[in-house]
């Protein structure tokens, strides 16, 4: 049997053993995935409230400088 070492990280979901040594995340590949995806769709929605809410401004200011 192998002694594991003390610096082997776990995943802070599932607790599966992480064996990249440049994952910062902490989260192994199935749960960085579903993380992404969680994140792009937040910003996602984030930006079509900002459209929304602010775009017609913007296309007002854009046209009165094409303009002039």
């Amino acid at each position: 049997m192998e002694i594991m070492s003390e610096n082997l990280k776990k995943c802070k979901v599932c607790g599966r053993t992480i064996t990249d040594k440049n994952n910062v995340t902490g989260l192994c590949p199935k749960h960085q995935k579903a993380a992404n995806t969680g994140a792009a769709a937040v910003g996602l929605a984030g930006l079509g409230f900002a459209i929304k809410k602010f775009g017609p401004k913007m296309a007002k200011a854009a046209l009165k400088i094409i303009k002039k």
